[in-house]
């Protein structure tokens, strides 16, 4: 937190060889032993202290906009071998006329060579080196961590114009590549291997989409043309929105009016070319007439469903085919990333999925009726669900606005109500059904198996444990009004203890009652593979027909199974 360059080297216990110490905050809250109120003092001659880490700041004035796929969590991964390096890239697409002026990176090792191509790609681009190229700039950073490099030409683009930005890293084993732990959608994130011998004009790029290894981190930073006169009052972060982040920003600015990094024009939200108190409470008492929630919105939305606003919740109430639910939506932690016309979908799409879901599943399960949703700015990934409590990261409906179904997939998890990886063939099978759940239950949503998800075919998940297509033909092919293969799965997954080398007599249990009584989990396996169900296309834009739905009416298929 800070340095005191003439504290006595008698204060500690151990004598130190010099005065001085840094004074640091732990994180184990006020009232850790050892501390003064959750601070500490220690010695410059700290021989523990082995690497450093600072951040070196730009004022915010430099740009006037930040492109970049990556919100949540990262992860490095290594290159194949000590004879391999990899490119990255990322496509992006200007929202106004604009001029690129920067780029941002990780680098995992110092020092680091670095080799950044900017092209301006074709309308029909297929790959982030479709186009021309025109800037590159290379160099080498000394230390570790995340660097935005200033490009030595500025390049102007127009609205609607993609552009890539392409990052070479060294050869070597140590050099890896950073990813965001999610991907946004295809056709935006790449990265590829090369050796010495390899011709890096031709490269054989794979969409982090494809492979799931989540979106490269790379950033761009742009100009806008004419930006510094158009000023939004309390827009902090220039991201044409006011938030909390935002007020929070400004009470730095009123705190220490000497920061550049701050934007400081913004503060003045009163406009009378001061920046004080009454700046920081007129941007509160306007975010907090914003953030009243308006049940009228979630009424309309939800005809025949009990609406009531208290407080931070949003409280939902109904009769599906004559079983009561409830929907809380726990808002304490949301920071209006999602808008309140997402949390109005959002709901929605509950009253649309689960109770279907319940009336199929919930004899099984015990599964609840009564459930908590709540958006959080902080936590966990992108969503998580266990007992009746399912969570959803406040930024990722703003970072994939059409990603809706995930809501379905959480539910699902809430349907299963605990399994025990322990007697599972695989803990796959934990994901695999409610991703099966997703695809069945969230097809009539309007975003449905769309760019942002679609099921995979055999050749990307080739083996039971991985494809969530094997769980949706059996569904089809083997359900009916006497057996329905998916409450077998459930059941067995659930309530039968098996363990995992004895799965062979789970199957046999999965398949009781159908055509596939007898049959081999292997044998049926190949029964799937042989047929075109495996292979068919499920992309679909935006609700409308695909391969696989055009030749099997699936649709109309889980309509028949006990929910409807």
């Amino acid at each position: 937190m800070g340095w005191d360059d003439h504290f006595p080297k008698e204060y500690f216990n151990k004598e130190a060889p010099s005065d001085g110490a840094w004074i640091i905050r732990n994180s184990y809250g006020e009232n850790h032993k050892n501390s003064d109120h959750g601070y500490f003092y220690m010695s410059y001659s700290e021989k523990t202290l082995l690497n450093g880490c600072y951040y070196d700041m730009q004022p915010v004035t430099n740009y006037g906009n930040v492109y970049h796929y990556n919100n949540m969590s990262f992860k490095k991964l290594d290159t194949s071998g000590q004879n391999f390096g990899y490119v990255t890239a990322n496509v992006f697409e200007a929202k106004k006329d604009e001029t690129i002026a920067a780029a941002g990176f990780f680098t995992g090792i110092s020092p680091e060579k670095y080799d950044l191509s900017v092209y301006l790609l074709n309308p029909d681009c297929t790959g982030p080196q479709d186009g021309t190229l025109v800037c590159r700039t290379s160099g080498t950073l000394d230390f570790k961590g995340f660097h935005t490099i200033e490009l030595p030409e500025h390049i102007a683009v127009k609205r609607g114009q993609k552009y890539s930005v392409v990052i070479k890293q060294p050869i070597g084993k140590n050099h890896a590549a950073y990813f965001d732990l999610y991907s946004y959608k295809r056709g935006v994130s790449y990265y590829a291997e090369y050796t010495a011998e390899t011709d890096l004009s031709d490269l054989a790029w794979n969409d982090c989409y494809d492979t799931e290894f989540g979106d490269v981190c790379i950033h761009v930073y742009t100009e806008y043309e004419g930006e510094t006169a158009q000023i939004l009052p309390g827009d902090m972060d220039r991201d044409g929105r006011l938030t909390a982040a935002d007020l929070s920003l400004m009470k730095q600015a009123i705190r220490t009016p000497e920061r550049s990094d701050l934007y400081q024009p913004a503060a003045d939200w009163n406009g009378d070319s001061e920046i004080n108190a009454e700046d920081a409470h007129g941007l509160l008492n306007f975010l907090l007439t914003a953030s009243k929630l308006n049940p009228e919105k979630f009424s309309a939305a939800l005809p025949g469903i009990e609406v009531t606003v208290s407080g931070d919740q949003v409280l939902q109430k109904g009769s599906v085919n004559g079983q009561e639910y409830a929907l809380t939506l726990d808002l304490s932690k949301w920071e209006q990333h999602t808008t309140q016309e997402q949390l109005v979908e959002l709901s929605r799409l509950f009253w649309q999925c689960y109770p279907r879901m319940w009336a199929r599943f919930a004899d099984i399960s015990d599964a609840p009726t009564e459930i908590t949703l709540a958006v959080e700015n902080e936590g966990y990934g992108v969503a998580e669900a266990g007992g009746n409590h399912v969570h959803i990261h406040d930024q990722w409906l703003e970072k994939c606005p059409e990603d809706f179904d995930c809501i379905t997939h959480e539910l699902a998890h809430i349907i299963q109500n605990g399994w025990d990886s322990n007697y599972l063939e695989d803990s796959g099978y934990i994901e695999r059904f409610a991703d099966c759940c997703r695809y069945e239950y969230a097809m009539d949503n309007g975003y449905y198996n769309d760019g942002q998800w679609t099921l995979q075919t055999i050749a990307d998940e080739s083996t039971r444990s991985t494809s969530v297509r094997f769980l949706v033909w059996l569904d089809y092919m083997y359900s009916d009004a006497d057996t329905d293969i998916l409450r077998n799965f459930l059941s067995v997954c659930r309530n039968e203890m098996i363990s995992s080398r004895q799965w062979e007599n789970g199957w046999q249990k999965v398949f009781a009652g159908t055509k596939l009584a007898g049959k081999t989990i292997d044998e049926v396996w190949n029964m799937f593979a042989a047929s075109d169900f495996a292979n068919l296309s499920s992309y679909s834009d935006h609700g409308s027909g695909s391969e696989l739905l055009a030749q099997y009416p699936i649709r109309e298929k889980v309509k028949q199974l006990r929910d409807e």
